[in-house]
């Protein structure tokens, strides 16, 4: 017996919910591992059944774990876009779900991510003999959902300038504090300080002090993880940092 969709037009709406995503980065030889827990809030309205996030077509994802009830996918259709779709046990409001992982290669930076509500069976549009048209609004899981900033694999730079690097990482810190992965502005003005004498000594071809000054900031950034510093902070700084240590002669 065919189903009569309330609105045959268009899916529901998927995005009334407040998802928020913790991101882990480890290292394996030259391959980063992502690990993600992703929360649903209490005041969200739906549970959450679909999240994933966009990466650059250079760039290869495997994912290496999911959890169960869950099925991922390492590409969602013609879109370079990592995700997991619940098959049985979304995550409902306040509720948590860790398991996600992937592997890259390249370093951690900012990628948007996405979380779209669990919409029931019974809920969602039928057309006679399965007849689905090909543009439905709504049906677009990159599109009927809620955006997220996270952290995600991203390419080595195709062309390596070691000060547009340093004001990169600078852009990362920024950034990361705004979100509030930096949390205290003593620790933030201390960071400034050595990237800041980092990019003097850069400036004037002293390879050997921006070396000192960025190691300084690797040591405070290992000092502050988990305190003042969220993982995702942790990460931007800690793998990009050291991938510009690499390339200093």
């Amino acid at each position: 017996m065919t189903v009569e969709a309330q609105n045959p037009t268009s899916f529901p709406s998927a995005t009334n919910l407040t998802p928020s995503i913790q991101t882990k980065v480890t290292e394996s030889g030259n391959v980063l591992t992502y690990s993600y827990s992703v929360s649903n809030s209490p005041s969200s309205k739906q549970a959450l059944g679909d999240w994933g996030f966009g990466y650059q077509q250079t760039i290869s994802i495997f994912i290496t774990m999911t959890p169960a009830g869950w099925l991922g996918n390492p590409k969602m259709g013609d879109s370079f876009a990592a995700g997991w779709t619940a098959l049985s046990q979304p995550i409902s409001p306040s509720g948590n779900q860790s398991g996600f992982q992937v592997e890259a290669q390249g370093l951690p930076g900012f990628v948007q991510a996405f979380a779209a509500g669990y919409i029931p069976l019974e809920k969602l549009p039928a057309f006679p003999d399965d007849q689905a048209p090909e543009d439905l609004p709504g049906s677009d899981i990159l599109e009927n959902s809620v955006k997220i900033t996270t952290i995600g694999p991203t390419p080595l730079p195709s062309q390596f300038d070691s000060l547009q690097f340093l004001k990169y990482i600078i852009g990362l810190k920024e950034q990361a504090f705004t979100l509030g992965w930096i949390s205290n502005g003593g620790v933030k003005t201390s960071l400034d300080a050595k990237l800041n004498a980092a990019q003097t000594a850069l400036n004037n071809g002293n390879q050997k002090e921006a070396k000192n000054q960025l190691n300084a900031l690797l040591n405070e950034v290992n000092a502050q993880a988990g305190k003042q510093l969220s993982s995702e902070a942790v990460a931007l700084l800690q793998f990009n940092t050291q991938y510009l240590i690499s390339q200093l002669p």
